[in-house]
């Protein structure tokens, strides 16, 4: 799938973020349907979708096991066979060096996404359109078409400021941090040291940067 992170691995930040979040919605679909069909006992996810770690044997619940659900197996954490030559986000660089699972790095973007202001939002509350003017132009929304190029391609805002509502959305994103520490996924001594380690690599692609 071209949408998958690993796939993209020449992407700038944008183009990134942007085939990111199309993945993201891709891949609720899929997991919603997934988890149909193995719940009724018709499908079985295929060893390329959830690996099995090499030290463990898959574990399913019995038929009489009150939850009635299969256990999922888990998704190795190994490093990547590359890591992109541009600055990572948080999860990103978690993901690229093996920390947390394909799985957890989904999770964590449907977490991001899930606590972003709306961007049509952002739009009304800096006066840039009215809510009238928003709720016209949605109908004609097309497949797959993101609002921010919906308003651009409707003339309710400018190229340029579709560009600052993306910058003040991304400001206005929560901390993927607090996603990693309340779940137990890390620790606070981990969390820090892997924060200085990616700041360290983005420092890399600053301009004049040389990293040995």
């Amino acid at each position: 799938m071209k949408l998958h992170p690993d796939m993209n691995r020449g992407a700038d930040e944008e183009t990134s973020r942007r085939l990111g979040d199309s993945f993201i919605s891709v891949n609720e679909a899929y997991k919603n349907l997934l988890g149909y069909l193995e719940s009724s006992g018709a499908f079985t996810a295929p060893s390329s979708v959830f690996r099995q770690r090499s030290t463990e044997k898959p574990q399913y619940s019995s038929p009489g096991n009150s939850s009635g659900s299969q256990q999922r197996a888990h998704t190795s954490r190994r490093k990547r066979d590359f890591i992109p030559s541009r600055k990572l986000s948080f999860e990103e660089y978690l993901y690229y060096t093996g920390i947390i699972t394909w799985h957890d790095f989904i999770a964590a973007k449907i977490w991001i996404r899930a606590g972003r202001s709306r961007l049509g939002e952002i739009a009304i509350k800096w006066g840039w359109i009215t809510r009238r003017d928003l709720e016209a132009v949605l109908p004609e929304k097309r497949f797959g078409e993101q609002v921010g190029e919906l308003m651009v391609r409707s003339g309710l805002i400018t190229r340029f400021r579709l560009n600052v509502l993306l910058r003040l959305q991304k400001q206005m994103e929560p901390d993927v941090e607090e996603y990693f520490l309340s779940r137990g996924i890390l620790s606070e001594s981990r969390m820090m040291q892997h924060l200085t380690n990616m700041k360290y690599y983005n420092s890399c692609f600053e301009e004049k940067a040389s990293c040995g």
